[in-house]
Formats: C-alpha cells, sequence, structure tokens
C-alpha cells in the first residue's frame, strides 16, 4: 500500500471519529485524492470538445458538427432519456479513434486513465466467433458491472465491422430508454461504435461528391445518415440484422470522410509542432508526397488518412 493511501486512511479515521457525519465526510476526502464518479472527476472539461476537435481534426466538418455539442449536451442533462449512442464510420486513419480520445480527456479528469473509460477491441476480446455465446454473457457483465460502479460511463468498441454476428443484440436493453434494470441507471452512459463497415460507401460518395466539382463541405448530415444505417444493417459485420439497428437506439451515424491532400499536409504539420519542430515546407511536401492516394485517376484522397504521417515524418526529421 502507497504512502499517499496510508494517510488518507488516517485522515479519514480521525475525521471519522470526531464528526457527526463520519462516513459523508470520509467519503468527500477520499474522493479529493482517488478518483470517485462525481462531479469533480467527470465532465471535467466536456465544453471544450468543439473546440478541441476545431483545432486538432482536419477534414472532417460533419464530425466537428455532429460530436463535440452533443457529448456537452448529453453530460449535462440530469436524468436522460436514453444513453448516448454514436456510431463513427470511415476508411482506416479518418479520425475515429483519434475522435473518441479526445471525447474521454474532456470528459474525465483523468482523461483515457480514467477507471470509467471502458474500451474493447473487436480484434482482440472478440475474435472466435465460435465463441458467440460466451461473449454476450461477458459483455453483459462488462456493461452491468462497470455502470454499477459508474452510471455516468464511456464504452467504446473498437473494430465494430469484426464483432460476431448476433453480438451486438445483448447491448439493446442497456442503450434503450429505461428508467433502471434492477436498479441500475444506463441513461447516462455514452457508447462510442468505431467501424470500417460502410467505408467504402463513404469512399465512393465522397469520389462521386468531388469528381461533380463540389466542395466536402457541401456533404451534409441529413444524406449521409441513411447512406451509413442502411450500410450498417445489411454489410455483413458487428451490427448486421442487429436489433440496436432496427430499433433506432443508435443516436449519431457520424461519417469519417477520406482526407484530401490538404488534410495530410495539415497533419504532417501537427506532427512537427508535436515535437516542437519548427515549420518546415519541405519535410511537409516530402511527407505528403510519401502517401498513396486514390482512385487511380485523380489521386484525390489518402488511402491511410493519416495513420502513417507520425512515422513518414520521423523518416525526414531524423
Amino acid at each position: 500500500m502507497n504512502s499517499k493511501l496510508n494517510w488518507i486512511i488516517i485522515l479519514i479515521s480521525l475525521v471519522s471519529v470526531h464528526t457527526f457525519e463520519p462516513i459523508t465526510t470520509a467519503v468527500k476526502i477520499y474522493c479529493q485524492f482517488i478518483e470517485c464518479c462525481d462531479d469533480d472527476w467527470i465532465n471535467h472539461n466536456v465544453s471544450g470538445i468543439q473546440d478541441s476537435l476545431k483545432e486538432k481534426l482536419f477534414g472532417q466538418h460533419l464530425v466537428i458538427k455532429m460530436v463535440g455539442k452533443t457529448v456537452e449536451s448529453h453530460s449535462k442533462i440530469k436524468t436522460p432519456k436514453k444513453p448516448l449512442v454514436m456510431s463513427f464510420q470511415g476508411w482506416t486513419g479518418s479520425g475515429k479513434s483519434f475522435v473518441s480520445d479526445i471525447v474521454a480527456q474532456h470528459l474525465y479528469k483523468n482523461g483515457l486513465n480514467s477507471k470509467f473509460v471502458h474500451k474493447k477491441i473487436a480484434a482482440i476480446h472478440y475474435k472466435h466467433k465460435s465463441d458467440l455465446e460466451k461473449y454476450k454473457i461477458e459483455l453483459t457483465n462488462f456493461i452491468e458491472t462497470n455502470t454499477k460502479k459508474c452510471e455516468r460511463s464511456l464504452f467504446i468498441f473498437d473494430e465494430v465491422d469484426k464483432f460476431p454476428e448476433g453480438l451486438a443484440d445483448v447491448l439493446k436493453p442497456y442503450l434503450d430508454f429505461h428508467h433502471a434494470l434492477e436498479g441500475t441507471d444506463y441513461r447516462k452512459n455514452i457508447f462510442i461504435f468505431l467501424s470500417n463497415t460502410a467505408a467504402d460507401r463513404i469512399n465512393n460518395f465522397a469520389i462521386k461528391h468531388f469528381a461533380d466539382g463540389k466542395s466536402r463541405e457541401m456533404i451534409t448530415s441529413f444524406e449521409m445518415e441513411k447512406l451509413l444505417s442502411v450500410s450498417a444493417f445489411n454489410i455483413p459485420g458487428g451490427f448486421k440484422n442487429a436489433d440496436i439497428v432496427l430499433e433506432g437506439l443508435i443516436d449519431f451515424y457520424v461519417p469519417f470522410l477520406p482526407l484530401e491532400r490538404k488534410h495530410v499536409k495539415q497533419c504532417a504539420e501537427a506532427e512537427l509542432q508535436k515535437r516542437y519542430h519548427k515549420h518546415d515546407d519541405a519535410i511537409i511536401e516530402e511527407t505528403a508526397n510519401e502517401i498513396q492516394y486514390f482512385p487511380e485517376e485523380g489521386k484525390w484522397f489518402s488511402a491511410t488518412g493519416c495513420k502513417t504521417i507520425s512515422n513518414k515524418v520521423s523518416m525526414f526529421v531524423n
């Protein structure tokens, strides 16, 4: 046991002896030092999500529009009608994990290290389709156990397209409009699903849009939502034929558009800043030249988004 925790225990013991409300006071002292499910540790800087996305996320106007204010609004309502459920869909390197990390960093004082942030990766945790029934039990226990510890938890599920088909159905009760299930309220939770399921359709939509001479900023969330929800339900993967899609329990389908060369260069510049390296047009240009682009005719979009930018920049900086 570390010395800090020893002192906390001694202090709590002294307070418990000399006050009329020993338990309440002891808990307050404990929560000054150890993360608790309260306002001192949660919603730490939720209003800053929007600004952070505007500053750090490139080429994703729909994500900026949909995510920041939505998370802030849900987090500040004392009794929301249901959990906030968002499906992030798009090509690799387009920023899905990056955005979910920003949400966690602003929601919790301890950021990604908070004990109330829970992440599952399908390729690691649910990789054997033959173990579907076992996974259903594990996933149910995972949601229930962690929500009982804190009813304002963040659950992030990555690579949902690799979920065994049918696994997502066990989530339905916890995403619905229930006041409480066996005494536990799940409505304050936030669920984020990351998926490549509709990436090809998003990319094809963007290619056609670009070929027609339209700017990406003209793409609206309204026209993308139907494309994404239909894709999620019909394309093989974690949400195929899923009740949570059929019954409209996913609140927002957030499209991550393929990134253009100008966005790759912005990512390279941001990487240089992170390394406290002065702005260098030559390095930024050379980094952008190292990326593969599609379609073959036009080469408008990065095949890997900004996923490999850090290593590419390292090659030139070193």
